[in-house]
């Protein structure tokens, strides 16, 4: 059926404690927040999805052991 619109799954973004965390993970890495969003193709932190949480910490550990620096 043309024209019926689904409509998107809910987003649940990461909480501002959370995204305070992420900061002092990313810091810890030698990394910065803007390379990281640049990375994951996002404006902030607050749009990373809760449940990715986790696997985006994996990813910005893979980024500091590949030395990718700000």
């Amino acid at each position: 059926q043309r024209g019926t619109w689904i409509s998107p799954p809910e987003f649940n973004g990461i909480s501002d404690q959370q995204r305070d965390e992420l900061q002092n993970f990313i810091a810890e890495r030698g990394l910065d927040v803007k390379t990281v969003c640049e990375h994951f193709g996002i404006d902030a932190l607050i749009q990373i999805e809760a449940a990715k949480l986790t696997a985006v910490k994996q990813e910005i550990e893979t980024l500091a052991k590949t030395g990718m620096t700000a």
